[in-house]
């Protein structure tokens, strides 16, 4: 090939490297917005990112500073001891120092962490919602709840030349007051006015739960630390002293028998009524009792197992009574008549094992029917366990493990230091806080 030829080649060579690095530089130009758009893209999606977890954290903020305002209230009654608030309302533009309730406490934590409703030029807002009802997380059930929203209008950076000016981003947060401690002492299933004082000192150490309303009109009903008395309705309360005052806590809803899972004894063969009135050294075993159970007199009386009555009822207004190292459970069946102990000296202990664990006294919860337990030498650690009975109780001095479940409680007295135990005892409750609950 001569010099003239590959010359004209070495040119057309040059010309096709030539139109080649013009098409890319064309491609390269063309692609240059779609680069410079992805970029902005993620450099504002990070902005709002940030931003909104900013907004997260003074909702967070709010939310739980209201909700721990509110768990110092005297109580948890909407107008009374903390504020309600149905529809969803902005914070003020300054919240005032101090704050005037415990919404408003959350109103300046959300300042604190930078937001105010009408801050930076309108492009905030910080709004509330509260009450003991209607909570809108599901699952959770606190006696108050709060929710604080926060919002952001944020200037777009780069997306702002695709015409994106502004972009929106908001948190909200909900927080929970629970009040009470884990599990009660007593348990009040009945309607209406479901439990009555009129007098007597009564003291727990771990609450009572009342599914209807209450009443006293005297005596004096003491709750330990953190113990609260949770009244399903109401509380009219014409006389008499609850100590603290502020462990009353009204409109807290139904409560349900928290024994489970235990079975009913099988019926054996019946055995006479001990109708024991004197005498020394008298054991009540186990069995079935068709047609009740009398104590009016004697001493060295041992009850021990599982004393199934059938029939009739159990009463005792004298006697010196204690307990077999087993522990015993007096059982009432369906046709079984009352209980009454209005004398003597009783010390009933449940079983710590076996088919009736931990119950001391227990009624068939199908057929409503009475019980009167008094005398300050009465002594029963264990359940109580009577949904359907009509209890009228006066305790003993001594304190107990003790947890009751009646239909109504008329209550004069008694000293219960702490619930019973049991396997078929659930007498669970959210602890006692203020917590974050969404």
């Amino acid at each position: 090939m001569g010099w003239n030829a590959r010359r004209n080649m070495d040119g057309m060579g040059s010309r096709s490297l030539q139109r080649r690095r013009g098409q890319a530089a064309i491609m390269v130009t063309l692609s240059l917005p779609l680069m410079f758009g992805l970029m902005a893209m993620v450099v504002d999606i990070g902005w709002a990112y940030w931003r909104q977890e900013a907004c997260k954290t003074a909702a967070q903020s709010a939310a739980e500073a209201a909700a721990r305002a509110a768990q110092l209230a005297s109580n948890l009654t909407c107008g009374s001891g903390v504020t309600c608030q149905a529809t969803t309302t902005a914070c003020p533009s300054s919240p005032t120092t101090p704050p005037s309730n415990n919404l408003m406490n959350g109103c300046l934590y959300a300042q604190a962490n930078g937001y105010t409703a009408g801050g930076n030029n309108s492009r905030q807002n910080v709004s509330y919602s509260a009450g003991t009802a209607g909570n809108p997380v599901s699952g959770v059930s606190p006696n108050y709840w709060v929710r604080f929203t926060v919002v952001e209008k944020i200037p777009a950076l780069f997306t702002s030349m695709f015409g994106a000016q502004w972009q929106m981003v908001s948190a909200n947060a909900t927080a929970g007051v629970f009040a009470g401690v884990q599990g009660g002492c007593v348990y009040v299933l009945g309607p209406g006015t479901a439990w009555t004082q009129s007098g007597g000192n009564f003291s727990t150490g771990c609450g009572v739960k009342i599914n209807g309303a209450a009443s006293m009109s005297g005596g004096n009903l003491t709750l330990g630390s953190n113990v609260y008395m949770d009244v399903g309705t109401t509380m009219t309360q014409s006389g008499g002293v609850i100590s603290p005052a502020a462990n009353m806590l009204q409109n807290q809803g139904s409560v349900t028998n928290p024994v489970s899972g235990v079975v009913a004894p099988t019926a054996g063969s019946c055995l006479p009524n001990p109708n024991v009135s004197s005498g020394t050294s008298t054991t009540i075993g186990a069995g079935t009792y068709c047609s009740g159970i009398s104590i009016s007199g004697g001493t060295g009386i041992v009850l021990s197992g599982i004393i199934d009555i059938t029939g009739g009822s159990f009463t005792m207004s004298g006697g010196i009574v204690t307990t077999a190292a087993g522990g015993a459970t007096l059982y009432f069946g369906p046709s079984a008549g009352t209980i009454s102990i209005s004398g003597g000296n009783l010390t009933l202990t449940a079983p710590t094992s076996g088919s009736t664990n931990g119950l001391a006294i227990w009624k068939d919860g199908t057929t409503a029917s009475s019980a009167s337990i008094s005398g300050s030498n009465t002594t029963i650690s264990g359940i109580i366990d009577m949904p359907q009975t009509a209890m009228t109780y006066s305790g003993g001095n001594s304190p107990v493990n003790q947890t009751i479940i009646v239909y109504t409680m008329s209550m004069s007295g008694g000293n219960i230091s702490q619930a019973a135990t049991s396997p078929y005892l659930s007498n669970g409750g959210a602890a006692a806080g203020a917590y974050l609950i969404q």
